[in-house]
């Protein structure tokens, strides 16, 4: 695959988490942590609760919200109304406590265990490769927790490695600490749809732009990444969503750029791949 970025200072690149960086979605797993936490601390009259009742209660109220909507409405709309349904999952998690008590640590050392058979192959190698990470570098995600993500990032690293990010470079929703750093069972919500994450790749673009006209990249897998991906100077689909890949032809009426076809240097380019190992070959988040 052939893909060069035709801009002669580095890119600045944005990164989606689950199932960008991870081979599934993560958010389940940090919910039933917080579960089981409750459960073996008594701290949760639901006992009985699993992460499944979360997940059909989402469905539910994503299902109904896209039944009301009309078929004439725009994608940007839509997807803007279904952020009703991120707002109740929410609501949802706080009335039922379920990250009440933890700790950043806690949450840390689960994300850091797991990692290891979480993150897709190469993932590390080339994120690791990209110059200057500190300036260049952010993940941008619906997640729940700067931690856990900052967990299984770090959980393939050698002792003697540095972290790959710190937590002002993730882009995310977070649980809210109290003064002792003990989770009260609230998440400050920052990012719930593709439209939140649109407005953080306009904000980015205008400051890349102004300060040295850095080519903004973006990598993400799902619906969840559509605006960005359009929006970015160059987007990156990770696997083969069809939903997304329709949505972007379709809606936004953009060419994506097979790996097997020739790159478009010039003007905005939407790229879709099918691993890791395939942008590490191409060299785009080097140049």
């Amino acid at each position: 695959m052939s893909i060069q970025n035709g801009s002669s200072c580095s890119p600045f690149i944005l990164v989606d988490f689950d199932e960008t960086i991870t081979t599934l979605e993560t958010t389940p797993l940090l919910g039933q942590f917080g579960l089981d936490y409750q459960k073996s601390n008594n701290k949760n009259s639901n006992s009985s609760l699993s992460w499944h009742y979360f997940v059909d209660s989402y469905m539910n109220d994503y299902n109904q919200i896209k039944t009301t909507l009309p078929s004439s409405i725009d994608i940007t709309n839509r997807l803007k109304k279904l952020r009703h349904a991120e707002e109740a999952s929410l609501t949802r998690i706080h009335a039922h406590h379920v990250f009440q008590g933890l700790t950043r640590e806690l949450i840390f050392n689960q994300a850091k265990h797991l990692g290891p058979k979480l993150l897709k192959p190469n993932v590390l190698e080339t994120l690791k490769s990209i110059k200057n990470k500190k300036d260049n570098l952010r993940i941008i995600s619906i997640n729940w927790s700067k931690d856990w993500i900052r967990g299984i990032l770090n959980s393939c690293l050698m002792d003697h490695e540095d972290e790959l990010l710190s937590l002002d470079q993730i882009y995310c929703n977070d649980l809210i600490y109290d003064k002792e750093g003990i989770a009260t069972g609230e998440i400050q919500s920052k990012i719930l749809t593709s439209f939140d994450k649109k407005l953080i790749i306009d904000q980015e673009i205008k400051k890349e732009h102004i300060n040295n006209k850095k080519k903004i990249i973006y990598i993400g897998d799902s619906l969840g990444d559509l605006l960005p991906l359009v929006k970015a100077d160059i987007g990156i689909v990770m696997g083969n969503n069809q939903s997304l890949l329709n949505s972007i032809e379709n809606d936004f009426h953009r060419t994506i750029i097979n790996k097997t076809l020739p790159s478009i240097t010039n003007i905005p380019s939407i790229y879709q791949v099918d691993n890791w190992d395939q942008i590490k070959k191409s060299q785009i988040l080097f140049t």
